[in-house]
Formats: structure tokens, sequence, C-alpha cells
């Protein structure tokens, strides 16, 4: 197995134990959700509290290993592709140099090209600008894989660990624990709330560092008035 193919295999190892953390917070009470009565009835608000701290979960630490190996992946084929281009053992200064280049501009690729991949071949050079994201990216290379990829792992070497953000996709009634309850109006929550559209719907987002917030605000009325909602 190739060194770049044995970090990619390390990089999907971390990232199923990163999903796996993931949801063991989840269904070990990470977090709590709760209905609340607002001070004008017959409105209620949709409140999540966080029980444990994302920032004290693993996750950043596992988070981190994945970009790291992910990220060193990309270099480790520069440096096959350099190795090969220089017809055998690259110079020590040209193999300190080698990595994987990733930019947002032509220009800036054009400024490093020479310097990340001295000694790789002109059509390897132009197949590695292909990928580059302001050519997959359009106007918004910065959403693209590889630059996020990119940025994430720069900023886990040298500036702070990324603690996640726990995403709330759907909101309905327990029918165990309700009874004769009829919800209307259910808008979720503008403010300290981040938003987020996924597969065409509004996702509130709960950052990672707050204790609480409210989700959502909501009507509730029983459907049978001469019962207890």
């Amino acid at each position: 197995m190739w060194e770049h193919q044995r970090k990619l295999h390390r990089a999907a190892q971390h990232f199923e134990q990163l999903k796996a953390q993931v949801r063991g917070w989840e269904e070990g009470q990470g977090y709590t959700l709760r209905v609340v009565p607002d001070p004008d009835p017959p409105h209620y608000v949709v409140r999540a509290e966080v029980v444990r701290p994302v920032e004290d979960e693993p996750f950043p630490l596992v988070l981190g290993d994945f970009l790291q190996n992910a990220r060193a992946a990309l270099d480790y084929i520069a440096g096959a592709l350099g190795t090969v281009g220089a017809g055998g053992w690259m110079t020590e200064s040209d193999a300190l140099a080698t990595m994987f280049p990733i930019t947002r501009s032509p220009e800036r690729f054009a400024q490093v090209v020479e310097r990340r991949l001295p000694t790789v071949t002109g059509p390897v050079r132009a197949a590695i600008e292909d990928l580059q994201p302001y050519k997959t990216g359009g106007d918004f290379p910065e959403l693209e894989p590889l630059w996020i990829v990119n940025e994430m792992a720069r900023l886990d070497r040298h500036r702070f660990l990324h603690v996640g953000a726990e995403r709330i996709g759907s909101l309905s009634l327990n029918p165990n624990t309700s009874r004769n309850v009829r919800v209307e109006d259910l808008q979720v929550t503008e403010g300290p709330l981040d938003f987020a559209i996924v597969d065409g719907l509004e996702e509130a987002v709960i950052e990672g560092g707050e204790d609480s917030a409210i989700l959502a605000r909501l009507t509730a009325n029983p459907i049978d008035a001469r019962q207890e909602m």
C-alpha cells in the first residue's frame, strides 16, 4: 500500500471514530430538549440545553487527527510525483519544499507552483491545477472540500481545536408523552443561532460553547377544548 493510501485509510478510521463519538454524545444525553411555556400563552418555546459541553468531549482531537491525515495524504502524493519527475530521489532541498499546493486563485498558484512542485512535470502540474478550488468552485472556491480541509487542518495545527456544532433537523411531538395537543405556527428562532440550508430545509444550529439556546417558538392548543392538553 502506498504511503498516501495509508494516510487516507487512517483518516477514514478517525472519521468513523468521530461519527461514533458524536452518536454517543447525542444518545448519551449530551443535551436536553424542553418545551416550556412562553410568557404569552398559548405560545411555547423549544429550548436546548447542553449537559456535556462539546468542547470537553474528544471530538476536537479526533477531528484534528482526521484533518492532518487527510491533508498529509495529499503531500505524500506530491512527494511521490516529485520523485518520479526527478527520475529518482529528489535533492534534500527539493524534498523539503515539495507539498501539494491548494490555492483560491490562479495568480497564487502561479506564485507557488515552482517552489512547491519543483520536480513535478508540466502535465502533472496541469492536472494538479485542475483540482484547485478556483478551478472547481467557480465564484465560491472557499466552499470547495479541498479548501475546507486545507484551512481546517492549518487552523488545527497552529491556532485552535475545532469544536463541533449540533444541528436540529426537525421537531415533532413524542406521541408517548403528548396528549390532546395541536401544534400550530412552528417557527425556527432567529437570534443567537446560526442557520444552514440542508436539502432545501432551514435548520437551526447550536454553536459549540453555548450552554443553551431557543430552537423554535410554537403555538399549542388542545385538540378537544374539554380535555386537558
